[in-house]
């Protein structure tokens, strides 16, 4: 029952670190966009927001759902890397000599379950925000509505917006799950590396 509490707060832990990373994530897909129409200017366009409005921002919003994307992958390796508890797991079977096929299946049979419900949880609490965010009306503006503006096509918030309320919990769901645990191989190397470079 310990795993699953904890694999919920780095859930949360996850979920929170994407936002923050998500402001620098969207700045470098944007770089990176601007460079690809540099180097292959044949294959992308740099359109006008004036004269090409529907293509412009069309790209600006695969721009962004990459670096939303991008944000929980990242949050899902940084997280799991840090996760005390997973690392002195591991390290306690294995004293740290192991090989990451050989160790993959122990690893997954612990914590494949407990990151699969933290992964709905935290879909479903940032639902919970999103949700209401994208319903709210407001007959004057204000502080409070411009932050909801802005968070509601905020990072995951741009799924909610595009696609709709359940595909967008069900992708977030599914990327987050994936990601956390493909995290899971970044994790072994990290503790091993640190468990035989200091011991």
């Amino acid at each position: 029952m310990k795993r699953y509490f904890h694999a919920l707060l780095y859930g949360l832990g996850t979920l929170l670190a994407g936002y923050a990373i998500f402001i620098v994530a969207s700045i470098v897909c944007h770089w990176f966009y601007e460079a690809l129409i540099d180097w292959f200017p044949t294959l992308f366009k740099d359109y006008s927001p004036v004269l090409n409005s529907d293509k412009y921002f069309f790209a600006s919003l695969v721009e962004k759902m990459l670096a939303s994307v991008l944000s929980i992958a990242l949050a899902a390796i940084l997280v799991t890397r840090h996760d005390n508890g997973r690392d002195e797991y591991i390290i306690q079977k294995t004293e740290g000599f192991y090989r990451i096929n050989e160790v993959i299946p122990m690893y997954y049979k612990r914590y494949a379950l407990p990151d699969l419900v933290a992964s709905l949880i935290a879909t479903v609490l940032i639902s919970a925000l999103i949700i209401p965010a994208q319903l709210a009306e407001f007959s004057e503006v204000s502080k409070f509505s411009n932050l909801v503006g802005s968070f509601k096509s905020f990072h995951i918030g741009i799924f909610y917006e595009k696609w709709g309320f359940a595909a967008a919990a069900l992708f977030v769901f599914a990327v987050s799950y994936a990601f956390k645990l493909l995290a899971g191989l970044f994790g072994l190397k990290k503790w091993r590396a640190a468990w035989l470079t200091y011991n």
